[in-house]
């Protein structure tokens, strides 16, 4: 699996469990001394509705956009309910309607899980879908899906700064020079703003820059070394995300 691969399997697993549009909170972080502000622009809490939909209990975001699907409760439901589940990703996929150059491709199957990415006019999208099958003796049956796709609809997709300029806006923020082991990736995401009772949509092209801090001084030592992530504007250069992890 190659490094894009991995890193659109992160972003969905990481919608799926607190939803993109929604920021984490996070305090600033220190390095040798310096304060280095994490940016969360675009925290949009949302409210959720569940409701039965042939069959399957749907729930979708403020934008009737489906998230979260039960097919099957294993607790609560029998023989009867699992047999006439949907059998596959085609039978839940007109659940997600999405303008033309907008495609959904497999990322990763197995036997009891499947992921899914979406792109757009062959550029990742920062979203996906996570499906959980029961295997019975007449086949699989979905038990429930994660999903996180939006609808991408005419972006300028050339951007005006390069990976190098996206860079460096990263290594200008952190206030330290550029380090040849940082990554740089395109992407597109959505960001959401709330307006009175209204959610505002944003899609964006970005460019994602993933690296650690060179390790100028021994006055401060991390058991684990932040990671830190910018979103990048790919036209303006606008940091619209600067978030920190501690991921070995």
């Amino acid at each position: 699996m190659n490094t894009i691969m991995k890193k659109l399997l992160f972003f969905a697993a990481i919608a799926l469990l607190g939803g993109m549009l929604t920021a984490c909170s996070s305090s600033d972080e220190e390095y040798n001394g310096n304060e280095v502000a994490l940016i969360h622009n675009f925290d949009c809490e949302e409210q959720y509705t569940t409701s039965e939909e042939n069959g399957l209990s749907i729930t979708r975001d403020e934008s009737g956009r489906v998230r979260f699907i039960v097919a099957f409760r294993p607790d609560e439901d029998g023989v009867e309910k699992l047999l006439n589940a949907p059998t596959s990703f085609d039978d839940i996929r007109y659940l997600f309607p999405l303008s033309e150059g907008n495609e959904i491709k497999i990322a990763d199957e197995g036997e009891t899980k499947e992921k899914y990415i979406q792109y757009y006019k062959g550029i990742p999208v920062m979203s996906g879908s996570i499906i959980r099958y029961f295997v019975t003796m007449q086949g699989r049956r979905i038990s429930e899906a994660d999903i996180h796709f939006f609808d991408v609809k005419d972006l300028d997709l050339n951007p005006d700064l390069s990976k190098d300029d996206a860079l460096q806006v990263f290594a200008n923020y952190l206030k330290v020079p550029r380090q040849t082991d940082w990554t740089c990736y395109l992407y597109i995401n959505e960001y959401s703003k709330r307006s009175g009772s209204q959610i505002i949509r944003d899609h964006r092209l970005i460019y994602t820059v993933y690296g650690r801090l060179p390790n100028y001084s021994d006055d401060k030592v991390y058991e684990v070394e932040p990671l830190y992530e910018a979103e990048i504007d790919a036209h303006t250069g606008e940091i619209l995300r600067f978030t920190a992890s501690y991921i070995m």
